[in-house]
């Protein structure tokens, strides 16, 4: 019997012994605050940071040498940065991927460069920050992601606080989750908040959350290439961008995006050729111009679309020159989305050699008496817009050798036309400024013709608020369609001249044949909208409605010859 009891005491006493220790050794790990920053932009892409406080319980003291932090493994972060305060100020800090024991994380283990022991008064704190890409999707209401709520950590969460930022310009809608949130909205930014105290390690939740995005805001995008090319001429500065996306979002029949509201000529195609493009005109003390680039069917959830816009700038404003030496100064701007690929060529003028680039270029590449500069800016954030300055010389015997040139060839043709003429006997004029007279007046009788499209359709708003009597408005417009009439066959007559003596203009003339055409069908549409309103076949305001949409029509149609005429007048 005394045997058996001492044998009890004996166990009841390691027992003891085990558990204390099991209670000093849980009791010697760090007390851990933890403030989580969720920030999601326009395009879906995501922002996360998360700062660990990490102190010694009261009493106590505690050596750390590292940290393992980490986070669901349905994310893949495409960037992250870790970073330890040290002498009051952020440092970055070396990092290698870390096997959390746990296959529903991912992690990462903070490597400090010495080890902090952790006391009464002192603290230890570390930031982990990650970038997320194509975790956000279009819902029937909206734009909706899933978020994780709380970081993946060894240790115990004493105190844990999230803040989730919306888009600028997004309206809130719904938060899905088993634990409380709160939301609040300070000048038109939606923010949600949660707390949560005494969290377990690796615990796992999450959070979906559903915003309307801000109009701006269209499309769910995977920006694979970005290329911009900046072709330097003799009077200006033509610049192609060539872009290579995947729709992740919506069907897209309409591609919109912006360029500097300075830039002439704009015109888009793709592999095949021209695509149709609308141009909205720049508001009130706006630096870009909106642009509409239609692909040739609609561009679907998941397909890939490569196309080039490009647009013609003035010189002057990105281009200086001193002594002999110019410098192109531009910043690859203009792309709202995470861009895996940016780069940038430079065409440097004929003869031109390259003194040196900021970047540092990747490559140089002549073609004929021109030399191509390639930069590799690779992947950028909207917010990284990089900036390209070029410096070049152009070479003085070229300056001297083109213009000399030029000058024996216009001598060589005279002579030969001359002797031409001379062997014929005929005497004929023919002035130099034919050709150059031939576009001139088609360019100033078609901007007579859009002034008297522009007033036509003054009259029909007028007309439509009367403000104008019905007789007046019938003088004037058949006054305008007489007219109209006789600048259509003298425009007719002057293009077919200036596509023989102007091949490279066939391209824009054609645009302004298929404006015309839909110029005609929108007036016939209106003719037949106003005799079915007489016959009482349509009602007043369906009447309304469909002539406001037959006049946008005929306003998009001028407004593409607006267009077309910009690349005649500026073609060399």
């Amino acid at each position: 019997m005394r045997r058996t009891a001492a044998i009890l005491l004996i166990i009841l006493t390691l027992v003891s012994l085990s558990t204390q220790a099991i209670e000093a050794e849980v009791a010697l790990q760090p007390i851990a605050s933890v403030q989580r920053d969720i920030k999601i932009i326009k395009s879906g892409i995501i922002f996360m940071n998360d700062t660990f406080t990490l102190e010694a319980p009261s009493d106590s003291v505690i050596m750390v040498t590292e940290f393992q932090v980490g986070f669901q493994s349905f994310l893949t972060d495409e960037r992250r940065r870790f970073e330890i305060w040290q002498d009051n100020s952020w440092k970055e800090a070396s990092y290698s991927e870390s096997n959390l024991g746990d296959e529903r994380f991912h992690g990462y283990e903070i490597q400090l460069s010495s080890p902090v022991t952790l006391q009464d008064g002192v603290t230890l704190k570390f930031r982990a920050s990650y970038l997320f890409l194509n975790e956000v999707s279009k819902v029937s209401s909206g734009y909706s992601t899933l978020i994780p709520v709380y970081p993946a950590i060894m240790y115990n969460i004493s105190n844990f606080k999230l803040h989730v930022l919306l888009p600028s310009g997004a309206e809130f809608l719904e938060v899905s989750s088993a634990l409380n949130f709160t939301h609040v909205v300070s000048e038109g930014l939606w923010t949600l908040e949660q707390e949560s105290e005494a969290i377990g390690p690796f615990t796992n939740e999450n959070a979906t959350i559903t915003y309307a995005p801000s109009q701006d805001d269209e499309y769910l995008l995977d920006y694979e290439k970005l290329g911009r090319h900046v072709i330097i001429k003799q009077s200006s500065i033509r610049v192609e961008d060539t872009h290579t996306i995947i729709n992740t979002g919506d069907d897209i029949n309409s591609y919109h995006i912006r360029i500097p509201s300075n830039s002439s000529n704009i015109k888009a195609k793709d592999g095949v050729g021209p695509l149709s493009v609308r141009v909205e005109e720049a508001g009130e003390g706006e630096d870009y111009v909106d642009v509409f680039i239609s692909p040739r069917a609609a561009f679907r959830g998941g397909d890939r679309w490569s196309f080039t816009v490009g647009y013609t700038l003035s010189k002057s404003e990105y281009l200086t020159s001193e002594e002999g030496t110019s410098t192109l100064t531009f910043s690859v701007y203009g792309f709202s989305y995470y861009v895996r690929e940016l780069s940038a060529v430079v065409t440097l003028p004929e003869g031109a050699s390259l003194v040196i680039s900021e970047p540092e270029f990747s490559s140089i590449k002549k073609t004929g008496l021109h030399s191509d500069v390639f930069i590799e800016l690779g992947v950028k954030l909207p917010s990284e817009q990089p900036k390209v300055v070029i410096t070049f010389n152009q070479s003085i015997v070229w300056s001297v050798v083109r213009p000399l040139g030029l000058l024996l060839i216009v001598f060589g043709v005279i002579g030969s036309v001359y002797i031409m003429r001379k062997r014929r006997h005929v005497e004929e004029r023919k002035p130099a400024e034919v050709k150059r007279l031939k576009r001139s007046d088609f360019l100033d009788h078609y901007m007579e013709r859009l002034s008297l499209l522009s007033e036509l359709e003054v009259l029909e708003r007028n007309l439509e608020a009367k403000e104008v009597s019905r007789d007046r408005y019938n003088r004037r417009t058949a006054e305008i369609n007489r007219r109209q009439g006789e600048l259509k066959r003298i425009l007719r007559q002057l293009s077919k001249a200036i596509e023989v003596e102007y091949p490279d203009l066939v391209n824009p003339l054609k645009e302004v044949r298929r404006a015309e055409g839909e110029i005609d069908r929108v007036n016939d549409d209106l003719r037949n909208l106003e005799v079915r309103l007489r016959a009482r076949r349509v009602s007043r305001r369906d009447y309304g409605r469909r002539r406001r949409d037959h006049l946008r029509r005929r306003s998009r149609a001028v407004r593409r010859i607006e267009q077309a005429l910009s690349s005649i007048r500026d073609e060399n």
